[in-house]
Parts: structure tokens; C-alpha cells; sequence
């Protein structure tokens, strides 16, 4: 469906705190989040559907789906397919798509380059942007 993530949810916290553990032995990072879904009406296939637990759910980013599709993988032909469809993404993007954003930062890390009279190039080593 174009996701940019391997996901797993289950309405275990259990299972999914030990598949983290799990990955993480194969050096593959997660993220893991409770999804509140318990008591809420949801339709599917013209049914209504009560969730009577909520959801955790286990995602992949970035390179760590690279080490996930060459240290896991997937044997269902479906998923297999998809898992190679997201890696080529992956490796014509070029892009790490788990970067981690510290709001507003950048202002504060500008007042300190300035307060020490560092160039941008100080800064970072080299320049960026080109």
C-alpha cells in the first residue's frame, strides 16, 4: 500500500515488548506504541466490530527494514513481494527515513554557533547543503 514501514500489531503487550527484544538480537531497531482501539465501533466487510482490547504496534524504519530483509524476511509470497518492493524504495530513495527531529532545536543551536563564533562549516565539519 506504499507504507515506508514493516508493522506488526497484536493486542499482546507481552509479545510485542519480547519481538522487540527479538529484533533487536538481529540489531534491528523498533518502535513500539500502545494504540488506544478498545470499545470503539469499527466497520469492516459491512459488520460492525467492537475491539474489546487495544493494540500495540511494533514498526520498522528506514535501514533497519534493509537488516530486517536480509536477516528475517518474510516466507508468505505477499508479504515477501512487498518487503522486496519497500527495500528497492529504500535503496532509490537514498534517504534515512528515521531521522529523529528535536523541535525547535534549530534556533537554539544557531544562538550557541553565534555565541562561539562558529561558522557553519565549524559546526557540522563540512559543508552542507552542497
Amino acid at each position: 500500500n506504499g507504507s515506508s514501514y514493516v508493522e506488526l500489531d497484536t493486542v499482546s503487550e507481552k509479545l510485542a515488548r519480547k519481538l522487540q527484544l527479538a529484533l533487536l538480537r538481529f540489531g534491528i531497531l523498533s518502535h513500539l506504541r500502545k494504540r488506544s482501539r478498545k470499545g470503539k465501533v469499527n466497520e469492516i466487510n459491512g459488520r460492525m466490530v467492537i475491539p474489546k482490547h487495544d493494540r500495540w504496534e511494533l514498526k520498522i524504519y528506514g535501514e533497519n527494514i534493509l537488516r530486517f530483509a536480509k536477516e528475517i524476511g518474510f516466507e508468505h509470497p505477499e508479504k515477501k513481494e512487498k518487503l522486496g518492493k519497500l527495500v528497492e524504495r529504500i535503496h532509490l530513495s537514498k534517504k534515512d527515513t528515521n531521522v529523529d527531529v528535536v523541535p525547535s532545536v534549530g534556533k537554539i543551536i544557531k544562538e550557541i554557533r553565534k555565541f562561539y563564533g562558529m561558522s557553519i562549516e565549524n559546526l557540522y565539519g563540512s559543508r552542507v547543503g552542497s
